[in-house]
């Protein structure tokens, strides 16, 4: 992955050498993560724009991304591709914090 001007893209980077190939040609937001299918057939991307994520996958020689998720707001915990990587299984909601004071405590 490489970050340009705050904008993150995965590249592909042959072992012999030369320069990388863009996977991704995003415009805006930051990637967060990201995991091949089991059969190497799609890449699954996490990826931020304004603090909230959501989910692509691309093919992994290049081409369009196709967005998965459409959340407004919320997090993703935890992602993973399902049997035969014709599916994403993930866990979504919203991080809530409490304070609680106890005083006299025995």
């Amino acid at each position: 992955m490489q970050e340009i001007n705050s904008v993150g893209n995965i590249y592909r980077q042959p072992i012999e050498g030369g320069e990388p190939a863009p996977i991704t040609h995003f415009k805006e937001g930051r990637i967060s993560g990201s995991d091949w299918s089991h059969d190497g057939a799609r890449l699954r991307i996490r990826r931020e724009i304004e603090s909230v994520p959501n989910l692509w996958v691309a093919p992994p020689r290049g081409g369009e991304p196709v967005q998965v998720t459409d959340f407004k707001t919320g997090q993703i915990f935890g992602v993973t591709w399902g049997p035969g990587a014709r599916g994403l299984f993930f866990t979504y909601g919203h991080v809530i914090q409490y304070v609680v004071l106890i005083r006299d405590f025995r």
